[in-house]
C-alpha cells in the first residue's frame, strides 16, 4: 500500500512539474514586418542590462554572440532579400554577431539552433559589416524595423548603449511583375488592380494593356475609371 501511495505521489509531482511555467530571466519576443510583398519575422529573447557593463565586458569584443539570449535568435524571410547589399536567400536563419570596439560583424547562419558553443562559420549564409551607434541606455535588448518603404527597411538591434542597423532590401517590383504575369486572364478585377500598380510605377504601356484586358472581360466603374488616367 505504501509503495502504491509513493508511486502516486511521484506521478503527481511529475504532473505538477510538467504543468508549471515559470518566467524566464530573458523573456521571449517576436517582431514581424512586411516590406512590399515580402514578410520578415524574428523570434528572440530579451536579456536585461541589470546594472552590468555589457559590451567589452559581459560580452567581450571580437567574440561570437548569439545576439539575444536563451535559444538562437531566428529570422525568416518569405522571399530573397539583400542585407547591406549582399543577397540572403529565402529561408530561416539564426542571427549571430561579433561586437567590436570598431565595426561589428552581423551574421546569418544556416544552423537555426546554434549556440555560441556549437556555432560554425562554415554554415554562414551571409556576413556583413555594420557600424555601431552610441545611444541612450536601452535596458531590455530589442530588435525592430524602421524607415519602411515598399522595398526597403532598416533592421535595428539595440541594447545597453549600442545600436546596429542593417539595410534590408527586396526586389518588390520584380516580384509583383512576376505575379502580374501569372494573373488569370479571366479575372477582371485582378487585371485592373495590376494596371493600377503599373500605372503608379510609370509603366504606362503595360498598364494600358491590362486595363483594356480588364474592360474587355467586364466593364465596371472601377476599370473604366482606371483607363483614362493613363
Amino acid at each position: 500500500m505504501k509503495k502504491i501511495f509513493l508511486s502516486l505521489l511521484i506521478l503527481s509531482s511529475i504532473s505538477v512539474s510538467a504543468q508549471l511555467r515559470l518566467p524566464q530571466p530573458s523573456s521571449a519576443a517576436s517582431v514581424s514586418q512586411t516590406i512590399g510583398t515580402t514578410d520578415l519575422s524574428i523570434k528572440y529573447s530579451r536579456p536585461n542590462v541589470k546594472g552590468r557593463e555589457i559590451f567589452g565586458k559581459l560580452l567581450p569584443f571580437d567574440k561570437i554572440w548569439r545576439t539575444g539570449a536563451n535559444a538562437a535568435t531566428q529570422i525568416t524571410l518569405s522571399n530573397d532579400a539583400s542585407i547591406e547589399g549582399a543577397k540572403l536567400p529565402v529561408g530561416t536563419y539564426s542571427i549571430f554577431s561579433i561586437p567590436a570596439s570598431g565595426d561589428w560583424t552581423l551574421i546569418f547562419n544556416k544552423d537555426i539552433t546554434a549556440s555560441e558553443q556549437s556555432y560554425s562559420q562554415e554554415k554562414d549564409a551571409l556576413r556583413v559589416t555594420v557600424k555601431p551607434q552610441s545611444i541612450a541606455k536601452v535596458e531590455s535588448f530589442i530588435i525592430d524595423f524602421s524607415d519602411i518603404t515598399d522595398s526597403t527597411a532598416n533592421l535595428n538591434i539595440s541594447w545597453a548603449d549600442k545600436k546596429i542597423s542593417a539595410k534590408v532590401a527586396v526586389e518588390t517590383s520584380k516580384l509583383i511583375e512576376s505575379s502580374i504575369s501569372k494573373v488569370s486572364v479571366d479575372n477582371a478585377n485582378a487585371l485592373r488592380t495590376a494596371a493600377d500598380y503599373l500605372q503608379g510605377k510609370g509603366k504606362l504601356d503595360q498598364a494600358l494593356k491590362l486595363a483594356n484586358a480588364s474592360i474587355g472581360l467586364t466593364e465596371t466603374f472601377r476599370n473604366l475609371w482606371t483607363k483614362p488616367r493613363f
